[in-house]
């Protein structure tokens, strides 16, 4: 059976052509990145649930699952232990969402970090060779140490 079409977001009217938008607006989006950019800033500010569920389901697990997980670190990211927010939050105009961390060979989802945990993680290619050598370089290198 075929998919049924989708309708733009921008205009329910007119049949998606990517990204959401129909083709008028799909085609001033690439014309100007910036305006594009906002209208994006302002859906996903205005669709906080539909964001939320796309990003725990590319990890392949449910809302229930994420909600428990962040409930069991506490709201803290399971790296450094700062305070994260849940997906689209805002904690005192700085956002510090939750980020999924998963291992990429397997999609095991391991907890949730804060951005610059993940980053860590991200750079270090999942290493714990490279990490614990970083761990030892700075402990060889502490000022007064």
């Amino acid at each position: 059976m075929a998919r049924p079409k989708r309708k733009a977001t921008c205009h329910p009217d007119r049949p998606h052509a990517a990204k959401g938008l129909c083709e008028s607006c799909y085609t001033t989006s690439r014309k100007d990145p910036e305006k594009s950019k906002e209208r994006m800033r302002k859906w996903r500010a205005n669709n906080i649930e539909k964001v939320r569920a796309s990003n725990i389901m590319r990890y392949g697990i449910t809302l229930d699952d994420y909600k428990q997980m962040y409930a069991s670190q506490n709201g803290k990211c399971a790296g450094c232990g700062c305070s994260i927010v849940d997906f689209g939050g805002d904690r005192n105009g700085q956002r510090n969402n939750a980020h999924i961390d998963h291992d990429h060979t397997t999609g095991y989802v391991r907890g949730l970090l804060c951005m610059q945990c993940n980053m860590i993680l991200g750079a270090a290619q999942d290493s714990t060779v490279v990490l614990a050598n970083l761990i030892a370089y700075l402990n060889q290198n502490e000022i007064g140490g």
